[in-house]
């Protein structure tokens, strides 16, 4: 299954964002939850969460509820790996194509 053309889009702009870019190495490494990620990376919640729901509207996070260590339940973040068929610009280009 290819993605759709409007997450491929996506997709690309979201790589293209160095916020993003290390929001995704850092949940990549262990399922985080946003102020946790906002602490560690030293950036603003409110971009977070926006980033967040960004990710997680292309399919490249996905997140789960669960009880964290201090007893109150926080929305965790996960990384989800995509398959992305193309190896080339010109395989790429044929991808942005098939709308």
């Amino acid at each position: 299954m290819s993605v759709p053309f409007r997450k491929l889009k996506l997709i690309l702009k979201l790589l293209a964002d160095d916020i993003c870019v290390k929001m995704l190495l850092e949940i990549k490494k262990s399922d985080i939850y946003s102020d946790a990620l906002a602490k560690k990376l030293k950036i603003p919640k409110s971009t977070i969460w926006k980033k967040l729901r960004e990710l997680e509207n292309a399919g490249i996070v996905e997140s789960y509820l669960t009880t964290a260590s201090v007893g109150r339940r926080v929305r965790m973040y996960k990384f989800k790996d995509l398959t992305l068929r193309f190896k080339m610009l010109s395989d790429l280009l044929r991808c942005l194509e098939e709308k």
